[in-house]
């Protein structure tokens, strides 16, 4: 049987890719209906499915997963299936409010990655201090023996004390 849900999700939903990530698990569970930024913060999902997917659905939605932190997902009316949808979408608001969403999504990213990489540079730098001194004394080393089978390196006293007394 058929069911249609009108939910809402409160917590750290807006700005963060929270609409996209619900979009993507409707989808994939064939789900339809729409979902939108609400003027308090929150997001308003209407969904219609089949029973057993709409409950996955529902559960799919309360997330906490890279900047999304979903608080509590509420339902606000249920019923049978008006079979008023084709698709799963997004409902978006003026290009000046989605700009700003997608902007502020977009810096926190940064944020994550900017600080990944100097993560990533400090490691690097220490690793390449511990190669320099593991290198630095494998090439003195190499050095010493070269100059040896040259000749250029004077060759160690005790070695010609020892001559002296086998001669």
């Amino acid at each position: 049987m058929k069911k249609r849900l009108v939910l809402r999700a409160t917590g750290k939903v807006q700005k963060v890719g929270y609409r996209d990530f619900v979009q993507d698990a409707a989808r994939e569970l064939g789900v339809v209906g729409v979902v939108e930024n609400m003027r308090d913060g929150s997001v308003q999902i209407v969904c219609e499915g089949e029973e057993a997917a709409i409950g996955k659905f529902q559960k799919a939605l309360k997330v906490k997963k890279d900047f999304i932190d979903v608080k509590n997902v509420s339902v606000i009316k249920t019923g049978k299936a008006a079979g008023k949808f084709k698709y799963f979408e997004i409902k978006y608001g003026s290009t000046a409010e989605e700009i700003g969403d997608r902007m502020g999504a977009g810096v926190l990213y940064i944020g994550r990655v900017e600080g990944a990489v100097n993560s990533m540079h400090s490691d690097i730098n220490i690793r390449f201090d511990t190669l320099d001194e593991k290198y630095g004394v494998i090439s003195k080393q190499m050095t010493r023996l070269v100059d040896h089978m040259v000749g250029e390196e004077p060759k160690p006293k005790k070695q010609k004390a020892a001559r002296k007394l086998v001669e």
